[in-house]
């Protein structure tokens, strides 16, 4: 009789934590836990089929104690799979999440300026980017609690209530993406007419500065060391100002599919 019970070895043989880690690290797939807890299910069931006791001799033994301790042990371990599964699942699920949170700020955001249809852009092309992701890891995070709740597993950290949600928010974040998308097919030509204004007016007060910084910059030849330093003070604030609109209208060009106009001294005096 006892032959029977050294089916279970495997449950004593090896530790859990260096099991499971292996296991985790071989990057399995939803049915490969689905496997592991029908195996623990089928052991349980076996176990259940062991009669009360058995004799052996004149000696009776009885198998409650140890069909418990058996019970416990295979417990052990699907709760320690289940727990791995639970976590990678709880990180992924957060980080759909925090990627959802993000994108909708960024959408939220009130569309004023070049500033503003660059950052619904890079949302919009954030959610193509990761649309397919996205979709990749919420069904596993979803397969997961309907698992864990099939073979009776929970951990009370309110995580397959949570998921519940996770479906409902990407399908609102996809709606909020469409709906900024057409808004910026609407505004797109009043926004490149505004930035095809802004260069030409940029490229006048950038020939006004340069002829000023040449007449009257730091770098006149005989300008007192002190009045340098004054004329530094002033035309850096001119110049860094110049070169934050700069970026701005050079992104605004990129945004648009328009050549990147070039400013040659710009970049010279950047380097002075």
């Amino acid at each position: 009789m006892m032959k029977n019970f050294t089916g279970f070895a495997e449950l004593w043989e090896k530790e859990p934590e260096t099991t499971v880690k292996a296991f985790m690290d071989s990057k399995p797939l939803m049915v490969d836990f689905e496997a592991l807890f029908k195996h623990y299910r089928r052991m349980e069931t076996d176990i259940d089929e062991f009669p009360p006791s058995f004799q052996v001799g004149s000696i009776v033994f009885y198998t409650d104690n140890l069909k418990r301790g058996l019970k416990t042990e295979i417990n052990n371990w699907k709760m320690a799979y289940a727990k791995a599964l639970n976590d990678k699942s709880s990180q992924d699920m957060q980080m759909v999440f925090d990627k959802i949170d993000d994108i909708q700020k960024r959408l939220t955001r009130p569309c004023k300026d070049l500033d503003d249809v660059r950052t619904h852009m890079g949302a919009l092309s954030e959610i193509r980017q990761n649309e397919i992701l996205i979709d990749q890891t919420i069904t596993p995070v979803e397969e997961t609690y309907v698992m864990l709740n099939k073979y009776e597993i929970a951990f009370n950290d309110g995580k397959p209530e949570l998921v519940d949600t996770l479906q409902y928010a990407w399908k609102k974040c996809l709606q909020q993406g469409k709906e900024v998308q057409a808004h910026l097919l609407e505004i797109q030509p009043v926004f490149k007419q505004n930035l095809l204004d802004n260069v030409t007016t940029f490229q006048q007060d950038f020939i006004t500065f340069v002829d000023d910084y040449n007449k009257k910059g730091p770098m006149v030849h005989g300008t007192p060391p002190r009045e340098a330093s004054d004329r530094l003070t002033i035309f850096q604030a001119k110049f860094d100002e110049l070169w934050r609109k700069f970026e701005t209208y050079s992104a605004g060009e990129d945004l648009f599919g328009l050549a990147i106009t070039d400013y040659p001294d710009l970049q010279r005096i950047k380097r002075v």
